[in-house]
This record gives C-alpha cells, sequence and structure tokens, in this order.
C-alpha cells in the first residue's frame, strides 16, 4: 500500500487537533481494524483520547462521539452493522481519557470489509485560554466483518459446588459467554433423564441479547423428591434456539447431586468482606463465606467524620429481600424503591 495514495478527507485524516483512536487502528497498513463474526458482538474496544504533551487528562470538558455506518463500502449494511457503547453512552467526561465499545454484525450481514463514520461534539472548558476545539475526531475506523462461523463461541456454566437440598431452591448458578449474540440466543434448561414433576428450573430458559453475557437459574428440588427410590444425582441438558444460535455451543452436561436437608438450620456467616481500595467512585468486595447459599447484603450511608455507624441505619433482612432485583433483570428496568 502507499501511504501517498490514501484519500485523508475520505478517512478523515487531521493533525491540526489532538487525536482520538479507535483500537490502535491505523489506516496506512489496517492494523488494529475491527474484526467481528455475523451474528455476534465484540468484546469492548477501547476508544482513547490523546492530549498535547501526552498529558493524562481531557483538555476538553466533555465529548460526544457517534458512530454510524458508511453506507459506500461494498454495500450499504443499513442496521445489520450496529455500535453500543453500554458504560460510556461514547461520551468522554475529564475523569477519563478512555472509553469503550462494541461492534455487532447482524447473522446475515454478507462478509467484507466496512468502515464506522465518526462524528463528534465538543464542549470547551470555561476558560479565555482554552481553545473551542482540541480533538479531531477518529478516522473512520475499518471493520472486517467475517460469516458466521457454527460453534464460534461457547456458553459455559457454573458448577453448584453443594447438593440441591430438598425442599429448597440452590443458590443462583451462572450461564454465560464472552460474546453477546446481535440479536438473541435462548437455553432452555432440562433433564437428560426426562422431567421429573419434583425438580424444575428457574427460570426455565434464559435468553441472552446484545448486553448479555451472563444470566443466572436456579435448580428447585421438591420435598417430595424420593431419594430412595430416585436418582441421588441429576443431569442438566442445555438446548439452544434463537437468531444466532447456530454461532454458539452449549455447555457440556452439568451434574448435580441431591440430598435431605441437614438438622443443622444455622444460617452461615460472612467469614471476611474482602474489601478492595476505595475510590471516589467506586469499591470492590469479594466476600468469604462459611457454606454455600444467597448473600443478602446492603450498604448505608454515615455522616463525615462518624466512625461508630450511629448515623447509619441498616434496613432490616425483609426490606433488602423486599428492594433486591430478581435475577437475570436489567439494570435499566429495576430502580430500588
Amino acid at each position: 500500500m502507499s501511504y501517498d495514495n490514501l484519500n485523508s478527507a475520505y478517512l478523515g485524516f487531521n493533525n491540526q487537533y489532538d487525536l482520538i483512536t479507535v483500537n490502535d487502528y491505523n489506516a496506512q497498513n489496517m492494523s488494529g481494524r475491527v474484526k467481528v463474526y455475523a451474528g455476534t458482538y465484540t468484546t469492548d474496544i477501547n476508544i482513547k483520547a490523546t492530549s498535547e504533551d501526552s498529558q493524562d487528562f481531557m483538555q476538553a470538558k466533555k465529548i460526544v462521539l457517534e458512530a454510524t455506518s458508511n453506507p459506500r463500502t461494498r454495500v450499504n449494511p443499513d442496521a445489520k452493522l450496529n455500535y453500543l457503547s453500554n458504560d460510556y453512552d461514547f461520551t468522554f467526561f475529564q475523569e477519563y481519557n478512555q472509553i469503550t465499545f462494541r461492534v455487532g454484525a447482524s447473522i446475515s450481514l454478507t462478509k467484507g470489509l466496512y468502515y464506522i463514520n465518526w462524528a463528534k461534539t465538543e464542549t470547551e472548558q470555561t476558560s479565555t485560554y482554552s481553545k473551542t476545539t482540541h480533538y479531531h475526531h477518529p478516522v473512520r475506523t475499518l471493520v472486517e466483518v467475517v460469516e458466521q462461523v457454527a460453534n464460534k463461541y461457547s456458553f459455559t456454566v457454573d458448577q453448584l459446588g453443594v447438593n440441591a437440598i430438598k425442599g429448597t431452591e440452590t443458590p443462583d448458578i451462572g450461564i454465560g459467554t464472552t460474546n453477546s449474540p446481535f440479536s438473541d440466543v435462548t437455553i432452555t434448561f432440562g433433564l437428560s433423564a426426562g422431567t421429573d414433576a419434583n425438580i424444575s428450573f428457574d427460570p426455565s430458559s434464559v435468553t441472552f441479547g446484545p448486553n448479555d453475557l451472563t444470566k443466572y437459574f436456579r435448580i428447585n428440588v421438591l420435598d417430595t423428591y424420593d431419594l430412595t427410590a430416585s436418582p441421588q444425582s441429576q443431569t442438566v441438558t442445555f438446548t439452544s434456539a434463537g437468531t444466532d444460535a447456530a454461532v454458539y455451543a452449549m455447555p457440556s452436561s452439568f451434574t448435580f447431586n441431591i440430598a435431605e436437608q441437614a438438622d443443622d438450620k444455622t444460617a452461615g456467616t460472612i467469614t471476611s468482606w474482602g474489601q478492595g481500595t476505595a475510590t471516589a467512585t467506586s469499591v470492590t468486595f469479594a466476600p468469604t463465606v462459611s457454606q454455600a447459599g444467597t448473600l443478602w447484603w446492603a450498604m448505608t450511608a454515615r455522616k463525615q467524620g462518624a466512625d461508630d455507624g450511629a448515623s447509619s441505619s441498616c434496613p432490616s433482612i425483609d426490606d433488602i429481600k423486599l428492594n433486591a432485583a430478581e435475577p437475570n433483570v436489567p439494570e435499566s428496568e429495576y430502580s430500588q424503591a
């Protein structure tokens, strides 16, 4: 490729301003181009804003990007290419100079090379010394769409780790993948030995969409399950359906054991909260518990300077359960009362 023959106007080169780069894409040799398989979304892709003298902060007060498909590349992809930035909504604020987004391709999109067009709205700093415009929008970004590949990605399921106890539901069991589907994949749970009236799944199936990487289900074993006449272990099967099902391999069979309720029903304890470093906006926890089960928790505020917790009031466990989201409810559809 001859660098001199690159069309700077078409690709969007402009060296007058600081750059915003996508996946470190280099239009001169096409390194860093985005690769996506039909029927799926990519994992998170970085968008970085550079600044004068490599300063590690934003020069602008706010930048909002808009990504659209270039209709002149190969065939017009219409709505068969899509771009999501769930965590950042394609918006830079002063607190950071890197955001992420994902590229998705419909399972019916023709394989080939496509370009992303970028537009930018910049809000300048309130200062007599600040320039009106600091940044140029990213250059057109090349996207390579690969036609659908059977079982390209896989779903995996967490191990239960404990027995399923008669008369109860198991703790949440996670099932997930690395790359979400472009449209949908539905997984239905069953038993390899056939339907058993004493065993059910909650929910009976889960559907993954563009914003879903992990879903949860529980196994409910009724107290009427007879361990003397029925197997002490059962195997779960996973059946897929949906627009993008062919792209995903199902988990291998999942076996769990069934046991009677223990005589000692004392609740487990939290032996450690495993609190990480708290920042101005976030903190992480990795709690350790004495036995398997469901952990209910709440966070409360404390007046500045207080060290005895007297200014905080922890709700009752019933209130916590009442206001807790059910498994698989999207955050956008849930708000605590």
